[in-house]
């Protein structure tokens, strides 16, 4: 199965698309394909699959929102605002690693998080709270 995400112009706002399908002989078999974000200015949409968490994190109106799966994309919970985005400066870091635990770990390419006086990533919301969502 592939998950894909990416920002999208609809009726001249950015909103985060998530797609996830599987590859057969000539075509992309689509199998769930939403929209995550309000209409509003949205961008740099990136997946992030640690443990069985399927995380999908965006910059929305220069803050960081997430949505978050546990059923590997089939429902997503409803976005929510890492409120530490508004308070410390954030970037996006680029992940590489050659760490084979690592790799096993973590499925991503980039993740958003904080630079001075010390790096955290930001973006991560409990997942034990009541899952209201897609």
């Amino acid at each position: 199965m592939y998950n894909i995400t990416w920002s999208e112009f609809v009726n001249e706002n950015l909103v985060v698309r998530y797609m996830s399908g599987y590859l057969t002989e000539n075509s992309f078999n689509v199998m769930n394909n939403l929209y995550l974000s309000e209409y509003s200015n949205c961008s740099f949409p990136t997946l992030i699959k640690t443990n069985n968490v399927l995380w999908n994190m965006w910059i929305q109106m220069d803050k960081i929102y997430s949505s978050y799966s546990l059923d590997y994309g089939k429902t997503w919970s409803n976005p929510k605002e890492d409120y530490k985005s508004t308070q410390e400066n954030i970037i996006r870091y680029k992940f590489v690693t050659n760490n084979k635990e690592d790799i096993k770990k973590y499925r991503l390419d980039a993740a958003f998080g904080t630079y001075c006086c010390g790096i955290s990533f930001v973006g991560f919301t409990d997942i034990h709270e009541k899952k209201d969502g897609f």
